[in-house]
C-alpha cells in the first residue's frame, strides 16, 4: 500500500515540543508524520500586531512578529533578541498577508546562518542568527514576589486621541511613586521602548530584573518629562521582604465554584485573609443599567463566546488572575471597571486568538465589586466580579 506523507511542523517558539511520531490513519492511505525537529527553532514568544498598532509604532509592515518573551539558551538568545523587537524578516525574506513569519522559519533548518531583521526602539538591526531546535531550548525559573520587579502602577480609562501611551494610577511606597509619578501621567516610553498600551507595559516591565534602572518618559498636563530610578520588587513595595522569604503562600480552590480561589496562611493578619471571588451574569439590560444610572461604560454587542474563563484571587498582593480561551479571532481589548466607573485595568490585544492571562492589580480599589468587559469586534462579554475578604 502506497501512502500520503503530510509533514505537520509548528516551528515558533510558543509550538509544543516533541518529537518525530509516525501515525496512520485508520481506514486512509494517509501517514501523518510530525517532523518538527527537522525545522529551525527560533525561540520566542510573539504576537502579531494590529495594522492600528503597527503604525502607531511606526512599522511599514504590520505582519512581522513583536517579542513578547525570548527563551533562554535559543538561537534567539544567543543573538541577543530582546522583548520589544520587532522582527520583519530573514534574509531576503519578508513576512506578508499571505507569508507569516512562521512560514519564513520553515525555510531554515537547525544549523543554519541567517540574518534577522528587526526595530528595536525605533532603529532598524540585521542581527546574524545560527539557528537551533527546541532540545537546547530551557524556560526561566519562576520568581518569587521577592525577585519579581513591581512598578506600582495601574491603568486609568483614557480618550485622549492626541497622546499615545497608557495614563496611570500610581500605588504608594512604590517605586513609581519614588521616582515622583502621579495619578494621571501618560506612560509613552519605558526604557526606550515605545508604549502604546497596558499589554507594552507588562511586557517592559517583567522583563526587567529587580534592582535594575527603570526610565520612563512620561506626559504630564501635555508637558514631557523623564523620571527613573531602580525597580524594587512587590515584597519592598508592600514592606514583606522577610514573610515572603520564609514562606510560601498557599493555594486551595474552594470545591464547587470554578470561579472561587481561596488563598490562606496560619498568620490571621488582615493581609492573610481569606479572600473570594463570586461572578455574575449581566445581560443587556443589565449593561444598559449600569451605563445609564451608574456611568459605567460598559461595551454593548452580541454575546462573545469564551471559553475557559477562570479567576484566582491573592489577597496578600490585591490581585487577580483572569484567564480565558478565545476560539475566534478578532480585535480584541479586555477592560475592567470599579464600582464607581472608574476603569483600573485595560488590555488592547490587536486581532487576537488563543488562551489569554494576566494579573489584574486591584491593589489601589481593594475588595468590592468590579465589571469584566471582554470584546471582539461587535460582540461582548460582561461580568460582574465580587471580591470579598473574610
Amino acid at each position: 500500500m502506497k501512502y500520503f506523507i503530510i509533514c505537520l511542523a509548528l516551528l515558533v517558539s510558543f509550538s509544543s515540543w516533541g518529537q518525530t511520531n509516525f501515525q496512520v490513519k485508520p481506514n486512509s492511505n494517509i501517514v501523518i508524520l510530525s517532523c518538527d525537529d527537522e525545522y529551525a527553532f527560533l525561540g520566542i514568544y510573539s504576537d502579531q500586531l494590529s495594522k492600528e498598532k503597527a503604525r502607531k509604532l511606526g512599522f511599514d509592515n504590520p505582519y512581522g512578529s513583536y517579542v513578547t518573551k525570548v527563551i533562554l539558551n535559543t538561537a534567539a538568545d544567543r543573538a541577543g533578541i530582546q522583548p520589544l523587537d520587532y522582527l520583519y524578516g530573514i534574509d531576503e525574506y519578508r513576512p506578508g498577508e499571505h507569508q507569516s513569519f512562521t512560514h519564513i522559519i520553515r525555510k531554515f533548518k537547525p544549523g543554519e546562518n541567517a540574518t534577522v531583521h528587526l526595530i528595536r526602539k525605533g532603529n532598524k538591526k540585521s542581527v546574524p542568527i545560527v539557528f537551533g531546535t527546541r532540545e537546547d531550548a530551557r524556560e526561566k525559573e519562576k520568581r518569587g514576589k521577592c525577585e519579581d520587579p513591581f512598578f506600582g502602577i495601574s491603568a486609568q480609562s483614557w480618550d485622549n486621541k492626541r497622546i499615545d501611551g497608557v495614563p496611570v494610577s500610581i500605588v504608594s511606597n512604590s517605586t513609581a511613586k519614588e521616582i515622583g509619578m502621579i495619578d494621571g501621567d501618560i506612560i509613552t516610553h519605558i526604557n526606550g521602548h515605545t508604549i502604546i498600551d497596558w499589554k507594552d507595559v507588562t511586557i517592559a516591565i517583567d522583563n526587567l530584573e529587580v534592582g535594575e534602572k527603570i526610565t520612563v518618559d512620561i506626559y504630564r498636563r501635555n508637558n514631557a518629562q523623564q523620571l527613573s530610578g531602580r525597580i524594587k520588587s512587590y515584597c519592598e513595595t508592600k514592606n514583606m521582604k522577610e514573610e515572603w522569604e520564609k514562606k510560601e503562600l498557599e493555594v486551595a480552590p474552594n470545591p464547587g465554584d470554578w470561579f472561587g480561589r481561596y488563598f490562606s496562611d496560619e498568620d490571621e493578619s488582615d493581609d492573610n485573609r481569606f479572600i473570594s471571588i463570586s461572578v455574575q451574569e449581566l445581560d443587556q439590560e443589565d449593561v444598559e443599567e449600569l451605563r445609564d444610572e451608574d456611568n459605567i461604560a460598559l461595551a454593548r454587542g452580541e454575546n462573545l463566546n469564551i471559553k475557559n474563563l477562570t479567576f484566582s484571587a491573592d489577597a496578600r498582593h490585591d490581585r487577580f488572575m483572569l484567564s480565558f480561551l478565545l476560539p475566534s479571532l478578532g480585535y480584541t481589548t479586555i477592560k475592567v471597571f470599579n464600582e464607581s466607573g472608574r476603569m483600573v485595568y485595560q488590555y488592547d490585544l490587536g486581532d487576537y486568538r488563543g488562551t489569554f492571562e494576566d494579573e489584574v492589580d486591584i491593589a489601589q480599589n481593594g475588595d468590592g465589586t468590579y465589571y469584566l468587559e471582554i470584546k471582539q469586534d461587535n460582540k461582548a462579554l460582561v461580568k460582574r466580579v465580587i471580591i470579598e475578604k473574610d
